[in-house]
């Protein structure tokens, strides 16, 4: 704080020390003029009253004399605010018109001041960041004060008259950071005037006279500001002129940036932080995200108490960084998904170019085993067998990334029509039968009277239940059995394929559907996979609108359970009776009653 400010503090404890009233404006005006009188004594450049003497009172020229004698006296004007509604017919109001009344001090006492002025300032719960200097081309306290001080320094220039200007307040701190005499004690002079253990000289200094409490309890002029104590202790009215004053004896408003500045500056870190994102890894930009907001309040911290100058914090650090590192978290996502998509192209390009030559691989073994071309040993016709049984597995892999690739493309689609999945299961059980002859599995598929005609595509049903008991077959050991059983439920058909294997642990169970998951069992692998069969049935098989669940306990063997609706008057069409894409809803039992209604 400049040492040229102080503050004299109408306090309680002057108050009490002098047996005064509580009420200040309801002191004896002798009490002012002694207060006026002991302080021109000490020729101090100007006196600011922040006191209305607005009724006249029988001791004024008490008063009056003083100011007189000291010659460079301000006294505040008071204002009153009214509001005039102006009505039209029906006593519409048509216009509000708010009236600002001046009312300056007692005749005498306006006669013999060096100047009058006003000090207006919001009331709380608005806390006050900003003061008039002028208001309607007249200056306010601060200001008058300042221009009778510049007289005695002759560096200081006078500030022009501006119409409703405003400034920023640099605050010093929290109240009665400024020196502050108390009341009682300004009168002790010629004695010394001791405050905290310094003597304090009010010579060629510019002293401001008003409330200033060190206890909310007694506070009666107190504002709402940035250094507001939590006990309720705010800055008093003249506790806001005199900094206004130091401010203007410094030279040190706090200057917010200009618009077209405060948008450069958005602009600029913006500009700066999207950039740093976009070329730098994902993982260093959370570490940037985070560092770079803290060199940025550095720069505004050090520019503020260097420059006083007010940088915008709130948009930048709220609100562009985090949007920055959206922003960069979804250009990500979006090029990770574009080259997932595009490997998924090539890996099913590649699949479909390898079909052609297996199946005419498989096609010569086939001719091979079926003895085309000549009689075969038995250990020929063996190798042959394993050689097939390897070809179907290539196969289904081959088949499973072709799928893949068209359920994330949401390209696949499925042809539905009747079909008999008891003849189907019993194909595939006889197809596979070599491969449980050689794991010594036993396989049986439980007799069922019900109908097991269901709505669907043969050959997405037969690679789900294939996939099935591949996995079945994979995790049962030799001289263990698998079943395959039906079981109506409704106007649903559910399948169960049920094994006697190692189980699926507890906490697996809900993810052996997810892409990619590999069951972890605690045992030696079984086979190695790529984490995609059960996620691609489950695919498949709610593509149809049909449903799988799982049952299992560990040691004691898994059970499979798919459900499709059951086909009835569809049962007389040999054509499938329509498509349906991955990107569309599953077909639910709602469609299947429209289309028989339908016909």
């Amino acid at each position: 704080v400049p040492e040229d400010v102080i503050i004299v503090s109408l306090d309680k404890e002057s108050i009490g020390r002098l047996h005064l009233p509580d009420n200040i404006s309801k002191w004896p005006r002798s009490a002012y003029a002694d207060l006026v009188s002991k302080l021109s004594a000490q020729k101090p450049a100007v006196i600011a009253i922040d006191v209305s003497f607005r009724e006249p009172s029988q001791d004024d020229s008490l008063l009056a004399k003083a100011i007189a004698a000291a010659g460079n006296v301000v006294l505040v004007e008071w204002i009153e605010r009214d509001q005039l509604l102006m009505t039209g017919p029906n006593d519409q109001v048509v216009n509000n018109v708010q009236i600002h009344r001046v009312i300056s001090p007692a005749p005498m006492l306006a006669q013999e001041a060096a100047a009058l002025a006003t000090f207006p300032l919001p009331k709380v719960p608005i806390r006050v960041s900003q003061y008039w200097q002028f208001k309607d081309t007249l200056p306010t306290l601060p200001v008058v004060a300042f221009q009778i001080f510049s007289h005695t320094r002759q560096k200081i220039a006078p500030l022009s008259v501006r119409q409703n200007e405003s400034a920023y307040l640099n605050f010093y701190g929290p109240p009665q950071t400024i020196t502050t005499v108390p009341y009682y004690q300004a009168l002790q002079f010629p004695d010394p005037i001791i405050v905290s253990g310094q003597a304090v000289s009010f010579t060629g200094k510019a002293v401001f006279v008003g409330l200033s409490e060190k206890t909310p309890d007694r506070q009666k002029d107190g504002f709402h500001t940035v250094y507001s104590q939590p006990d309720g202790l705010d800055l008093s009215g003249v506790e806001i002129a005199a900094t206004a004053f130091a401010n203007l004896l410094e030279d040190r408003a706090v200057q917010p940036v200009p618009f077209w500045g405060w948008l450069l500056i958005l602009l600029v870190w913006g500009m700066l932080i999207g950039t740093l994102c976009s070329l730098i890894p994902l993982v260093a930009t959370a570490g940037l995200i985070l560092g770079l907001p803290l060199v940025y309040l550095g720069i505004v911290f050090l520019q503020f108490k260097g420059a006083d100058i007010w940088t915008p914090v709130v948009i930048p650090i709220l609100f562009q960084t985090p949007l920055a590192f959206f922003l960069t978290l979804l250009n990500h996502y979006i090029k990770a998904k574009e080259m997932d998509r595009r490997k998924s192209e090539a890996v099913a390009h590649l699949a479909h170019e390898i079909r052609t030559p297996l199946a005419a691989v498989k096609g010569y073994l086939d001719n091979l085993r079926d003895r085309i071309v000549g009689d075969l040993t038995e250990k020929q016709q063996s190798y042959i067998s394993r050689m097939l049984m390897n070809m179907d597995t290539l196969n289904r892999m081959v088949q499973d990334q072709l799928n893949l690739s068209q359920i994330e493309s949401g390209k696949l689609t499925v042809s539905l029509a009747p079909l008999s999945l008891n003849d189907l299961l019993a194909e595939r059980v006889e197809a596979l039968r070599p491969i449980f002859t050689r794991k010594q599995i036993y396989v049986s598929v439980e007799p069922f009277e019900g109908p097991t005609v269901i709505s669907g595509d043969r050959d997405k049903v037969e690679q789900i239940f294939t996939n099935l008991l591949d996995n079945a077959i994979k995790f049962t050991p030799s001289g263990g059995a698998i079943t395959v059983s039906y079981r109506q439920n409704g106007k649903w058909l559910e399948t169960a394929i049920r094994d006697t294997g190692i189980g699926i642990p507890i906490k697996e169970q809900a993810r052996i559907f997810d892409r990619l998951h590999q069951v972890q069992t605690g045992q030696p692998k079984q086979g190695k996979g790529a984490g995609l069969g059960l996620f691609i049935v489950k695919q498949l098989v709610e593509l149809q609108g049909g449903t799988i669940r799982v049952q299992s306990l560990p040691g004691q063997g898994s059970e499979f359970i798919v459900g499709f609706p059951l086909a009835k008057s569809i049962l007389h069409h040999d054509a499938p009776i329509f498509s349906v894409s991955s990107n569309a809803r599953p077909i639910t039992l709602e469609d299947v009653k429209k289309i028989e209604n339908e016909g």
